[in-house]
């Protein structure tokens, strides 16, 4: 699980989504965004990675900011597992990164 700093997980809260439940201390939240875009639901489990995650989450961000926000999730604690994957034309297209845990996922640039 990606763990941010608990100003960008609030100021992320209050810009795009709503957090279910009360915080009553469950594994799990769920994601809920403004009406139209789909919801997201993250739990955490007290067993460590033995394997390739099951479940891989694609970050989708515009063209133009799809760089800036793989450096900032690497600020945040992830690492790069391999350099951008480029389209043809040599602008970004996705990049895999991973959090602290191993658990892998990337950043894609929106198709034009």
């Amino acid at each position: 699980m990606l763990r941010f700093p608990h100003t960008s997980i609030e100021h992320q809260r209050r810009e795009r989504f709503r957090e279910a439940g009360d915080g009553d201390g469950r594994p799990y939240v769920d994601l809920i965004p403004p009406p139209g875009m789909p919801a997201v639901g993250l739990q955490s489990v007290p067993e460590p990675k033995t394997t390739k995650t099951r479940i891989h989450l694609d970050l989708y961000v515009p063209l133009a900011d799809a760089e800036a926000e793989v450096e900032r999730i690497v600020a945040l604690g992830a690492t790069a597992l391999a350099p951008p994957v480029r389209r043809a034309d040599g602008r970004f297209n996705f990049q895999i990164l991973a959090d602290p845990a191993g658990t892998e996922l990337c950043v894609c640039a929106e198709v034009e």
